[in-house]
């Protein structure tokens, strides 16, 4: 070989991967092996170009034992025929330089990922995958019908409830685990009743955990009496609509309503001076209707007659009709007399004084009703409770029901009082601390019943007793004995009011 020949060779050996750089040297020897046929590929062009005498006995002297693995000749030439030769680069010093490839060689290390399952479910890939090393690979968890995933563990750490999971750059074995159980299911079964409905009406199939709602409503005419939760609980009377929720299910229930049809109670009364009929506690059928006849004795007529505490005027009959639910009718009457119609008594010193109706036009105002009185200088007073603060009324100013003042009189006094027929009812705001009152009655009437129509928002009342000029007791909400709040207010007569909130109280005067 000449010396020429000899340099090539060199270059070639000392440009080539050694063989052995993976454990069983295949690898090493394989791309060795590529490199070495590209590089004489090359050397052959440049040969061809420069020393074409001497190519034959270069070629001789290549090592018969060396056979390139197959694809090895198209993997070296298809790239040198597509890119085509730009011809050798040069030096600086003129010599030819010839190019070295960049090859990056493929890992030979084989790691394993294997998959596993409990029944009910897949993993894809299955079973014992090989991936070399640096590469990823995502696997699938798939539930079979009727299963559901209950958590993924991947080297023996939990992963939770997923559908996949990736394997990035691996670089060592791996497990991953699946966990499948049958899906829970449970039956929820409404049972419907008559006088109102349940919905959802159909029975339902859902899944362990899951939360359903059921909305139970009367019809018309008929209550909710009670709940029954799997037989076994029950629930009492509702208002409707009623919502009951199974949280959480973890077992299958039944839902069973109860409805109970209305009877509604119609509750007349009448004061002195005549009747109502039928009287007392009337039980209606849903949806009928019931008359009452008012009617008064000799010497009184009809004032007014209130339906569930509103006027509606001196009727001598009412019908309720498509009755659904209580009343209450109540008849007033006044008496016949061409005088007066009532005596607003007063006794020597300070009274608390109260009309029971509106008064007659032109005898209404505080100097129409005072001005004859004794009053040794006193003047008149009544309370501001927004401002929880006495006033002067001015002498002009008009006296209507509901309202209370405080008036002097040297000597006892019986004022004379016409009242207006018909009166139309009235409205005072009461504020919460100490109001005064006055009392809208021409007969006494229990202390209860006067303020059924704000039950709770008072809580203590006091009157005035003129004839020993000091309080009286204290009639207390709910109280008994001598605070009990049956005890009587009378025609005439102011009160303080103690009250927790604001709230209007009507009178039918």
């Amino acid at each position: 070989m000449s010396r020429k020949e000899k340099q090539i060779e060199s270059w070639i050996d000392t440009h080539t991967i050694p063989a052995g750089n993976c454990e069983n040297g295949s690898m090493g020897k394989f791309y060795s092996g590529q490199k070495k046929m590209r590089l004489y590929l090359t050397l052959v062009f440049l040969m061809l170009l420069f020393f074409p005498a001497t190519l034959g006995s270069i070629m001789e002297d290549v090592d018969d034992s060396f056979h390139p693995p197959a694809g090895i000749m198209t993997e070296a030439i298809l790239p040198v025929m597509q890119e085509g030769y730009r011809g050798p680069a040069s030096a600086a010093n003129g010599s030819v330089v010839s190019p070295e490839p960049e090859e990056t060689p493929l890992s030979c290390t084989i790691y394993t990922i294997t998959a596993t399952t409990t029944r009910g479910g897949i993993i894809k890939p299955e079973g014992v995958t090989q991936v070399r090393e640096g590469m990823s690979i995502c696997f699938s968890i798939i539930p079979d019908s009727g299963y559901y995933c209950q958590g993924v563990f991947v080297d023996g750490i939990p992963k939770g409830v997923i559908t996949e999971y990736l394997f990035s750059h691996v670089s060592s074995d791996h497990a991953i685990h699946a966990i499948f159980a049958p899906e829970e299911r449970y039956t929820l079964t409404p049972v419907p009743s008559m006088g109102g409905s349940i919905a959802p009406f159909a029975t339902r199939m859902v899944h362990a955990g899951d939360s359903v709602t059921f909305t139970i409503t009367a019809d018309d005419c008929y209550t909710i009496t009670d709940i029954r939760i799997d037989y076994s609980i029950n629930l009492g009377p509702q208002e409707s609509p009623f919502v009951y929720t199974f949280e959480k299910v973890q077992r299958s229930h039944y839902i069973q309503p109860v409805f109970t049809r209305r009877t509604p109670c119609i509750t007349a009364t009448a004061r002195t001076g005549g009747s109502i009929m039928p009287p007392g506690t009337t039980t209606v059928p849903c949806g009928w209707s019931q008359s009452y006849h008012i009617t008064p004795v000799s010497g009184y007529y009809i004032d007014t007659v209130l339906v569930d505490t509103v006027p509606v005027g001196a009727v001598s009959s009412y019908t309720f009709f498509n009755v659904t639910m209580d009343h209450t009718i109540h008849a007033l009457f006044t008496r016949e007399n061409p005088g007066p119609d009532f005596y607003l008594v007063l006794a020597p010193g300070w009274n608390c004084i109260s009309i029971p109706k509106r008064i007659t036009a032109g005898s209404d105002t505080l100097q129409n009703l005072f001005s004859t009185l004794e009053s040794d200088g006193h003047s008149i007073y009544t309370y501001d409770a927004t401002g929880q603060n006495w006033l002067i009324p001015p002498a002009t100013k008009q006296v209507l029901p509901l309202e209370a003042y405080w008036v002097f009189t040297a000597k006892a006094e019986n004022i004379p009082i016409q009242f207006i027929r018909d009166s139309p009812g009235s409205v005072t705001l009461l504020m919460p601390g100490w109001n005064m009152i006055g009392y809208t009655g021409t007969e006494p009437e229990e202390t209860r019943l006067f303020f059924a129509s704000i039950p709770d928002a008072w809580e203590v009342l006091v009157g005035y007793d003129a004839g020993i000029q000091a309080y009286t007791e204290p009639v207390i909400r709910g109280g008994t004995g001598p605070n009990s709040d049956t005890r009587l207010l009378y025609p005439g007569s102011g009160y303080w009011l103690l009250c927790n909130r604001i709230t209007p109280f009507p009178s039918p005067f």
